[in-house]
């Protein structure tokens, strides 16, 4: 069983938002922003 499910939404060429679907203490519906660069994630 899973404890933590999180969706990964492309928004752009390089940028994504994970949203949060499940987790044991966070609440549902959480989310982040962020961009994939050459040096990682920002």
């Amino acid at each position: 069983m899973s404890k933590t499910i999180i969706q990964l939404e492309r928004t752009g060429e390089n940028k994504r938002k994970a949203n949060l679907l499940k987790h044991r203490s966070r609440p549902e519906g959480l989310s982040r922003e962020f961009i994939i660069t050459e040096e990682g994630l920002e």
